[in-house]
Formats: structure tokens, C-alpha cells, sequence
């Protein structure tokens, strides 16, 4: 109790740095999701690099379906290999990074197999009752 003025004041100035620093790291990272997906930093970027060759687009215009989605492959690796800072914010746009992916993966396993429902019947088409044991 008797240091209660010197840690106070050095609680205050901790919080007070604390708060500049998530500030610097808040604009950081807006600075960085307003940058332009396609600008590297470089003078030349290819606008075409992320389409298929000829024979790519002849072959998925034949079969009708795509041999893999390296654009989706691309991009995750991307977001993985790249650095950032352990925020809060950081953490929260991981989650919803996974939370898509596994979205648009269930979203094809749902609509492909559904299982039909069993129809039950308790009595025959002559009336007889049938006799319905079912599990718990």
C-alpha cells in the first residue's frame, strides 16, 4: 500500500503504450487488407497469370469439369505462408478463414447424399397389424 502511487502510475503508463500499440497494429492491418490483391509492389504485374492455358479451357470446356482447383490450392497457401502478427483481429480472420473452407467443403457432401427416410408401416394392406420392434 505504500507504493500504491509509483505502481499506479506505472500501470497507467503501461496501459497507456499497450493501447498505442494495438492502435499501430490496428492500422497495420488495414493498411494491409486495403492493399490491391493483384499489385505486388512490382511495375509489371501479369493480368492473365491467374488464367488457364488454351488447352486447359479446350479440356474443361470438353469434360465439363475443372482437373483441380489450384486457384482455391493457391490462394490457401497464401494465406498460410504469410505473416502476421498474433492480434486478435489476426486470430479472428483464421477462424473465419477456416470456418469458409469448411463451409464450401460440407456444402457439396450435403447435397450429394441424403439419405431417404424409411417409410414405416404398422398395418398391412388387408388390415393385419404388424408387429414394429424398434432399437432405442
Amino acid at each position: 500500500m505504500q507504493e500504491y502511487d509509483s505502481l499506479r502510475e506505472r500501470i497507467l503508463h503501461q496501459q497507456t503504450k499497450y493501447l498505442e500499440k494495438r492502435t499501430a497494429e490496428k492500422e497495420a492491418t488495414q493498411k494491409q487488407k486495403e492493399r490491391k490483391p493483384g499489385f505486388d509492389g512490382k511495375w509489371y504485374t501479369d493480368m492473365d497469370a491467374h488464367l488457364p492455358d488454351n488447352d486447359q479451357r479446350q479440356f474443361e470446356s470438353q469434360t465439363g469439369h475443372k482437373e483441380g482447383s489450384k486457384a482455391d490450392d493457391s490462394d490457401d497457401d497464401s494465406f498460410w505462408h504469410e505473416k502476421t502478427s498474433y492480434t486478435p483481429e489476426s486470430r479472428l480472420e483464421t477462424y473465419q478463414h477456416l470456418s469458409q473452407k469448411r463451409k464450401a467443403d460440407e456444402a457439396p457432401k450435403k447435397s450429394s447424399w441424403q439419405v431417404p427416410k424409411r417409410e414405416i408401416r404398422l398395418r398391412t394392406e388387408d388390415g393385419r397389424v404388424l408387429n414394429v420392434n424398434q432399437g432405442k
